[in-house]
């Protein structure tokens, strides 16, 4: 019993905050084991290769990207065949000359105008019409000629027309009315022979008009 009670005391003992001492040989290794400092890297400078390197392959990237789709394009264009439709066309070659369709080679082919004529030529003869009310106030008249929504007229439009050989039209102006209308026929070389007639009216026979210009011109384009 005397001998246990020992043991356990001496187990019961407090260690002591002590440290050992280190031998030689402890001392050598832990030499060994330390790291040597290591050298800073310059990393701003790895950063700036880098992004140069990127930018340097999206350039080349896109340069031989679009050489390829040149030679490609280029390639496709070559190889490819284009067959035409082996149909009549349905607008036969120089159709509006007026010795294919004399009948339509005169019209009224001026539809930005109140009234004009014009053949299917691209060098044609022009004919229009221009009119103007004389104005008591000093100052250039609003002549009338190209289809306006500031000459502020009720009512311009063809009442009658085939297309071809005949037409009437009415132009309503604030204090009369304009009835303009041409005939047709074909023959001769050159689509036939036309008349155009254009006539004022007053709105009443009785009531007072005041004084109007009327041209009818003739223009010839280059």
């Amino acid at each position: 019993m005397g001998s246990q009670s020992k043991n356990r005391k001496s187990q019961c003992k407090p260690r002591s905050n002590v440290p050992h001492a280190r031998s030689s040989s402890d001392k050598e290794s832990s030499m060994w084991h330390t790291r040597a400092p290591s050298k800073k890297t310059n990393r701003p400078e790895v950063n700036k290769i880098d992004k140069f390197s990127w930018l340097l392959y999206i350039a080349v990237s896109v340069v031989l990207g679009t050489i390829t789709f040149y030679y490609y394009q280029k390639y496709k264009n070559e190889v490819s065949v284009q067959t035409p439709l082996p149909s009549p066309k349905i607008i036969a070659d120089n159709l509006t000359s007026a010795a294919v369709t004399p009948e339509r080679f005169w019209g009224t082919y001026r539809p930005q105008n109140y009234f004009g004529m014009k053949t299917r030529s691209i060098q044609s003869a022009v004919v229009g019409l221009m009119w103007f009310t004389q104005s008591t106030v000093q100052g250039l008249p609003n002549i009338r000629h190209w289809c306006n929504q500031e000459d502020k007229l009720p009512r311009y439009t063809w009442l009658a027309h085939d297309g071809t050989h005949f037409g009437e039209q009415e132009i309503m102006d604030q204090t009369f009315i304009l009835r303009t209308g041409f005939v047709k026929r074909s023959g001769g070389e050159h689509g036939g022979d036309w008349t155009a007639s254009i006539r004022a009216l007053p709105y009443v026979s009785h009531c007072y008009v005041p004084k109007n210009g009327l041209f009818l011109f003739v223009e010839q384009k280059n």
